[in-house]
């Protein structure tokens, strides 16, 4: 529920905004936002996932002095990262924010603070990087949620009130306010946690016990996974900046959007499925892991699949609902990027073993496979073909990506039995929405047409279990497994009706 709720707020926040400012502004924001990710993602510098890493085995052995001492290097070294970072762009301000026309800030009546604000919210986006690292380590991801969901409705809430005043200050303080408060809030919260759920206990930490890696040796890793991760956020706009004409970056924007909702919401089982991995590591349930992977990377390639056909089927429909006719160029780069969902949601598993079970390097090259192929490829196809060489590049990225994780992995099933599972999870998702995609190819959008598609798509639901069932993709206690992860997420309501 949770996620639905974010999602929601999200696209409210993004109709509001591509109502209410204009293309050239709309780019602008999405350009800045997007450089403050990539500032945010540099000074977590991998810190995140050492959390995410090492706090469940201090969790299970109550390494309590451990635990506090991670949590804090994890929060100051960020922070003086960030330090750095701020003063070597200030330093530099022409060359990092040189896609910024000469004279556009004054010209669109932007205050002096707005490279205030922007430096704010790229502390609060720094923060909330590693204290949802340490929430998502403690496996207490409902505080996670809570904080996100919140600091979301008053973000959107405080956006619509200023609607008719907006530019990018006041946007970035919005967000600025907003994330630092969540980070105040959250900090106590995380800290209570810790106290709580490590303190020494009957399983007092000896001294003996191992993690099976040293946190230097897995940060290195981390971290260069964390400088590989920058090109999977928002700031390819920044470097679309400098090949795409801002009107035409808020375009990518919308399109990009809908496809990073859509995949937040297929990913919200690998939270807990990494933290679960390695609990199970660390209990030496091997046969465990094997199982979950198993069923999850089934069940995430059937509903990705089914999600990728719906979205070509109801691309224009969204893209209004989003925002509005001045951003309809966007709807065949929306069908562009569906694509990449299937293999964006396979890979997903395979990594998140590698990361768990400290083969942290191996998914390293995965990430890094595809960001160097998205960038090189953005910059070549996206300067010669605008939006669809933008979306080509993506797609691109993500096969790349999906075979090096399979010839790297050592998943029990082997390639034969992945590409056997993928065949028929992804049969079962195509079979049963193809209707909803027929649909969306033959009938122009019209109210009709939506109302046809809607109701396809509540008929593609109920025949998607039907082939499920029909299949036999799913053996008894692979549905347990798949319930029983869900129900970490809240979803194992969900869970149940479709499997």
């Amino acid at each position: 529920m949770s996620t639905v709720v974010s999602t929601l707020l999200t696209l409210a926040q993004v109709k509001i905004l591509a109502a209410y400012l204009l293309p050239g502004a709309f780019g602008m924001f999405a350009a800045l936002r997007g450089f403050s990710l990539l500032v945010s993602l540099l000074a977590a510098n991998g810190f995140p996932q050492l959390l995410v890493r090492f706090l469940p085995f201090q969790e299970s052995k109550k390494q309590f002095m451990r635990a506090i001492g991670l949590s804090g290097v994890s929060f100051f070294v960020p922070l003086f990262l960030l330090t750095v970072f701020v003063f070597v762009v200030e330093s530099n301000r022409s060359f990092f924010f040189d896609f910024i026309p000469a004279g556009w800030l004054q010209t669109a009546g932007e205050s002096s603070e707005l490279f205030l604000w922007f430096y704010a919210t790229t502390l609060g986006v720094t923060l909330k990087l590693v204290l949802y690292g340490g929430f998502n380590g403690l496996r207490r991801l409902p505080a996670q949620v809570v904080l996100e969901v919140v600091s979301l409705a008053v973000q959107v809430a405080w956006i619509f009130i200023w609607r008719d005043q907006l530019t990018l200050t006041r946007l970035f303080m919005i967000l600025g306010v907003t994330s630092l408060a969540a980070c105040i809030a959250g900090l106590p919260w995380y800290f209570r946690m810790l106290f709580r759920e490590v303190a020494p206990g009957p399983a007092t930490d000896t001294g003996s016990a191992k993690a099976g890696i040293g946190y230097r040796e897995y940060w290195i890793s981390a971290a260069g996974m964390s400088l590989v991760a920058v090109a999977f956020t928002d700031v390819d706009r920044y470097l679309l900046s400098r090949v795409l004409a801002l009107e035409i970056l808020a375009q990518f924007h919308i399109g990009s959007r809908l496809l990073r909702l859509t995949n937040r919401f297929l990913s919200v089982p690998v939270l807990a499925f990494q933290p679960e991995i390695s609990r199970l590591d660390a209990e030496g349930r091997s046969q465990s892991i094997v199982s979950s992977t198993t069923v999850f990377f089934k069940f995430n390639t059937a509903v990705a699949t089914a999600a990728t056909l719906s979205l070509v089927a109801l691309a224009p429909e969204l893209i209004l609902l989003v925002s509005n006719a001045r951003y309809e160029a966007a709807v065949p780069l929306l069908r562009i990027l569906a694509v990449s969902i299937p293999l964006t949601a396979m890979t997903a598993p395979l990594t998140a073993v590698m990361k768990a079970l400290d083969q942290v390097r191996r998914a390293l090259y995965c990430d890094l496979a595809w960001a160097v192929t998205y960038i090189v490829l953005l910059f070549l196809l996206g300067g010669a073909w605008g939006l669809m060489g933008a979306g080509a590049a993506q797609v691109s990225a993500s096969i790349v990506q999906f075979a090096l994780a399979l010839s790297l992995s050592r998943f029990a099933l082997g390639v034969g039995g992945v590409m056997a599972a993928v065949a028929r999870s992804a049969i079962a998702g195509a079979v049963a929405f193809a209707p909803v995609l027929v649909a969306g190819v033959l009938m122009a959008p019209s109210p009709a047409a939506l109302a046809v598609k809607l109701v396809l798509f509540l008929l593609s639901l109920v025949l998607f279990r039907i082939m499920l069932k029909t299949l036999g993709l799913f053996t008894s206690s692979e549905r347990e497994a798949l319930i029983s992860l869900m129900e970490r997420r809240g979803l194992g309501p969900i869970a149940r009706r479709v499997v």
